[in-house]
């Protein structure tokens, strides 16, 4: 099983970032630790932050993130405005079931903090279509709340909502006979 700090760092490296270190800074030592040496070459499609701050367009890779911070930054009145992050490349995901990237997308929403300042509270939605509670969940939550961290930082703004919307979420059929046969040994009825 992978560890949950494994899980959210591949939503948000927060070992690489600390408070003043700029995104270029932080790029370069998550692209050093990615692409490290190792023993067995790496599986699969990557991880959810470099899609998001290397995203394999057709033409061109796309710093997914890196726009929405700046975009925010450079406008005066980004109140109510809505940014997307992609996940999955439908020129190179399309026909993976499994261990294909589960989280579709995240949106970025803004909104005015009150009437009378220009603060900005940011909220996250991140949408999944499919969702391992028993393995991934906590370390996904984790990553995101992370990563809503950043950017409420990166743009001067106020940490508002996380909200997760699961398209399938499931729990390991054996875990949740081993939970049935716990919850009869205490007593606990449904």
């Amino acid at each position: 099983m992978i560890p949950q700090k494994h899980v959210a760092h591949t939503i948000f490296p927060q070992s690489f970032f600390t408070n003043g270190i700029s995104r270029e800074m932080l790029y370069f030592n998550y692209w050093r630790f990615f692409n490290r040496p190792r023993e067995k070459p790496r599986p699969g499609w990557g991880t959810y932050f470099a899609r998001m701050i290397k995203y394999p367009a057709p033409d061109n890779d796309i710093d997914q993130l890196g726009r929405i911070i700046d975009h925010i930054n450079d406008r005066t009145t980004n109140y109510r405005a809505s940014h997307t992050i992609v996940i999955p490349c439908p020129h190179k995901d399309i026909n993976r079931t499994m261990g294909a990237p589960c989280l579709n997308y995240i949106t970025i929403q803004t909104e005015d903090a009150s009437n009378l300042t220009n603060t900005k509270i940011i909220n996250m939605l991140a949408v999944y279509r499919n969702h391992d509670f028993t393995r991934r969940a906590y370390g996904n939550y984790f990553g995101l709340c992370n990563l809503l961290k950043y950017i409420a930082h990166e743009t001067n703004s106020q940490i508002g909502t996380l909200t997760c919307v699961s398209s399938h979420a499931f729990v390991d059929i054996c875990k949740s006979a081993l939970l049935s046969i716990a919850n009869k040994i205490l007593g606990v009825t449904s």
